[in-house]
């Protein structure tokens, strides 16, 4: 049997990074967090054998047509481009825009996720005027922050290791300061194994908005 993708309820062979990122905005590792006993892949797949041609063994013919056919499936540089900026296009679409957004909030019923809910423990153990919009509550522009502050203009982001890169501080910054004159704080996930750290450099974001 195939398996279904939690978030949208696809059925599919082997629920892909593809599938996640572009339709979700997610990773598989991600995906594994939210529904950790939920299967990636059907059984046909775990196996190599599609459900269509289980056991049917491929003739030598249709092996090479699947392997011409694979052949062509090469990604330049200027594939690459025109996929891009094909993509690039459908968000500059409003409607297209907006219909993505409505999706991706549904989908927040599934957070905090853990890297969120370790942070908002912290809010609450030392009391900071920071409330959780992680679940797609408040947007800034097309961004959807962690935590936003209740009093000052101040916004605190979590990222995970694995899956932000090392400009996600800074593009992640510069575009909270543009739109609104946010102030950012981005804690990182390794960050979190030193709590105490943590609790410090929340104190002293929190403290420097009431200079």
């Amino acid at each position: 049997m195939p398996v279904k993708c939690r978030l949208c309820g696809r059925e599919m062979g082997t629920i892909s990074p593809t599938h996640l990122k572009f339709k979700h905005k997610i990773t598989v590792k991600e995906y594994r967090e939210i529904f950790p006993n939920e299967p990636i892949r059907s059984p046909e797949a775990a196996t190599g054998t599609s459900i269509g041609l289980k056991g049917k063994p491929k003739s030598k013919e249709h092996r090479l047509k699947i392997g011409k056919g694979n052949s062509r499936r090469i990604w330049t540089k200027e594939s690459r481009k025109k996929t891009s900026e094909s993509v690039t296009k459908l968000w500059a679409n409003p409607e297209y825009y907006e219909t993505q957004v409505q999706k991706v909030i549904q989908n927040f019923q599934l957070r905090p996720t853990n890297l969120e809910q370790q942070i908002i423990d912290l809010i609450q153990q030392l009391n900071l005027p920071l409330r959780y919009t992680g679940d797609g509550t408040c947007f800034i522009g097309r961004a959807n922050p962690d935590f936003i502050g209740t009093k000052d203009k101040i916004i605190v982001e979590v990222a995970g290791d694995y899956w932000h890169d090392e400009n996600y501080e800074q593009d992640r910054t510069k575009y909270f300061a543009q739109h609104g004159g946010y102030r950012t704080l981005v804690i990182w996930q390794h960050e979190l194994n030193e709590l105490e750290k943590v609790k410090q450099k929340l104190l002293d974001f929190v403290g420097e908005g009431r200079n």
